[in-house]
Order: structure tokens, then sequence, then C-alpha cells
């Protein structure tokens, strides 16, 4: 018992020693070894992530070790205005071919900061993703005065994309699949294709010729000539367009007037398609049920006993930009109140506008990532809604 408590005693001290010798802003490396950072020019980083796998079946079978990841990284500034990054991945693929910037997808980030001045900032290179492309990030302070300020930031992200292979060692699949089928009334088609060596995200459908003087579609076939859709055949399907977005950005804009403070957030997507899935089931006069306006509109033409098909007829430009959040706000300072530093009331409105050329909802709902970016098979939709909020922010 004596030793039991002799031990907690001396580490007690000890915890308490150098908790009054280590610096909180100090690394425990530095504070161990006594060996001082010289400079922030180079830093070399090795991220190890592995785990122990037990596997049991009426009591332990066996036992390995897995390495997950395992990763190399340098940084570092220059000096005060220029600085890089590099990040790689060294137990993922070299593979670099047909992506839009040649790099290894296991380089996850390879890009240089610039910093101008006070008010401009920017990194470009590679971003950390599955796909090839290039992020940048600008941040602009462009008024700061007593009574006024205002900045603003951009984000932009360019990308492109391959499906490399379905097989491996373990397993050998065939070379394409079809994804996203239709459910009922109008199921067993599918929107996409996912075929190795081609992007990600590409519709694969008939191509619309027009329609017959009664109402019936006509598509054209693999050699280009018109035909009627019900004669047409897997053959003559083709890639008609992708739903992935070339670009995608958002911009936040801060204004600050006195006591008054305006934000407003904005985002978009760009060079991309959407199947308008809801069209597809509604917009025609074949369908049993409440129908969109365009039935009796733009496709009256198409006969009630013609089902829809699965054709680029339906497939338009999902490009959108929109106002996605507003907040205004107004601060109160209460120097007599010895408790209270000031109060802040503000109100938000979220979903603001969209500007689109897309007729279907509203297209920032449709999903443009992971394998079936843009498409939609079913023909639920939960709307989106524009929020109003109103707060207030106490600080003491």
């Amino acid at each position: 018992m004596k030793k039991l408590m002799f031990m907690l005693l001396l580490a007690g001290s000890i915890q308490a020693m150098y908790a009054q010798k280590f610096s909180p802003n100090t690394p425990l490396f530095e504070e161990l070894t006594d060996v001082k950072k010289k400079m922030d020019k180079f830093n070399l980083y090795l991220n190890m992530q592995g785990s122990f796998d037990a596997h049991f079946q009426n009591g332990f079978q066996e036992g390995d070790f897995n390495m997950h990841q395992l990763r190399i990284e340098a940084k570092g500034n220059i000096n005060n205005w220029l600085s890089y990054r590099y990040r790689q991945r060294l137990n993922r693929s070299n593979d670099g071919n047909n992506m839009i910037d040649n790099l290894p997808t296991s380089i996850d980030w390879a890009g240089i900061g610039i910093k101008l001045n006070d008010k401009f900032n920017l990194f470009a290179g590679k971003q950390s993703a599955n796909y090839g492309g290039f992020e940048f990030d600008l941040n602009f302070n462009v008024v700061d005065t007593k009574n006024f300020s205002y900045n603003f930031g951009v984000i932009g992200t360019v990308m492109s994309n391959k499906f490399v292979e379905f097989s491996n060692s373990q397993y050998v699949g065939q070379d394409y699949y079809n994804v996203c089928g239709t459910e009922d009334p109008y199921p067993y088609y599918n929107l996409q294709r996912i075929e190795k060596g081609k992007s990600l995200g590409n519709f694969y459908m008939w191509r619309y010729a027009g329609i017959t003087t009664d109402g019936n579609w006509l598509v054209y076939d693999k050699d280009g000539d018109i035909i009627q859709a019900a004669q047409a055949t897997d053959e003559d399907r083709a890639i008609v367009g992708n739903g992935m977005p070339k670009f995608t950005m958002s911009t936040s804009h801060n204004f600050r007037y006195r006591n008054f403070d305006l934000a407003l957030f904005f985002r978009g997507a760009f060079g991309y398609d959407i199947f308008n899935i809801h069209d597809f089931y509604y917009g025609t006069r074949n369908f049993n049920g409440n129908v969109l306006k365009k039935a009796y509109g733009k496709n009256f033409d198409i006969s009630p006993n013609a089902a829809p098909v699965v054709c680029d007829y339906f497939l338009e430009r999902g490009d959108y930009f929109k106002l996605d959040m507003l907040t205004l706000g107004y601060t109160l300072r209460i120097p007599q109140c010895r408790f209270l530093d000031r109060v802040r009331v503000y109100g938000t409105v979220k979903n603001v506008f969209t500007i689109t050329k897309f007729s279907g909802v509203d297209p920032a709902n449709y999903q443009v990532n992971g394998l079936e970016p843009g498409a939609q098979g079913s023909r639920s939709y939960y709307p989106s809604t524009r929020q109003f909020i109103a707060g207030i922010q106490v600080d003491f």
C-alpha cells in the first residue's frame, strides 16, 4: 500500500512539473527532445492507418494486419507570400491516364498558395478526390474601415472522371452495367450506363427524332435512320449527355455598415445534364392520374396511348445559380450593462431564388455525385422549401 501511494505521489509530482514546464503552444516533440523547429519552409509527414483484423468462427481462426492508408505529405511556407502542399498515398494506384490533369490518382494534393497581400489569397492545384480536377479558393478583403467593411470569397472546382475497372484480383466483372432503372408504371428502363474506360454519369438512351402524325415516338437507330421507338433495340442506344457537373462553385459576400451586417451565400453547378424524371412520368397524357400542365401544352401532340420513351427528349441542361442563404442582422452594444457585451438580432432566408433553364423541379435537389449523377429513376419528390428564420444572439 505504501509503495502504491509513493508511485501515485511521484506521478502527480512529475505531472505538475511538466505542466509547469511545457508550453501549450509548443509541440510535445520539441519539449521532450529539446529540438527546436528552426524554419517553416519544409515539413515532412508520414500518416499511417492500420488495423489488426481477427476472424472468429467457433473460436479464433486467424488474424492479420492491414495497412489501410499510408500517406506522405510535404508542405511549408517558402516565404511570407508563397506556400506549397503535396500529399500522396503510397498504397494507391499511380495510373493517371485520361484524367484531366494527367496526374496519378494516388496524389491527393499538389498545389501552391499565393498571398499577394492581406486582401488577396489564392490556392490552386489538384483536389483530394477520386476524380481528376482542380480547385481554387479566393478570398478578398475589399473594404475595411471603421464604419464599413466588405469581403467575399469564391470556391470553384473543375472535375473530370473515368471509371477504370470492374474487375480485380478476386472479382471479374463485365465491361459495363446499365444503372438507374425506372419504376411503375413505366418500369425496366435504365437511364445511364457505367462502362469501363468511360466517364461516370453517361446517359445511355435513344435519340429523339420526333413524333408521327398520330403521336407515336420516333428515334434514331444506330445507323442514323429514323425508326419508330417500338422497333428500337438496345443497340440503337447511344451516349447523349452526362450528369456530372464540369464546374461547381460557391461564393459568399459579407457586408457591415455601422451596426448592420448582411451575409449572402450563392452556389451553382454548370456543364451537366439532368433527366427530367417528373416530365417522363407526369408530362404526357398517358399517365393515369394527375399530370403536369405540359401534358396539355408542350406535349399535347404526343398520343395518350403512347407510353413515354427513355430518350434525350427528356434530357435538359441542369446548370443553375442560386442565392442559397441571406442573413441580415443588427448588433446593439450595451456598455452600461455589466453582464452583457452585446445583443444581435438577425433574420435569415434560405433558398431565396434559383436561376436556371431547367424546366423541372429545383435542379439543386438532384444528386450530382456518386455512381449515378444527374439521374433519378424514382418519381417520388420532396419539394424544396423557402425557410424564414429569426433569432437573437446574446454575448456575455
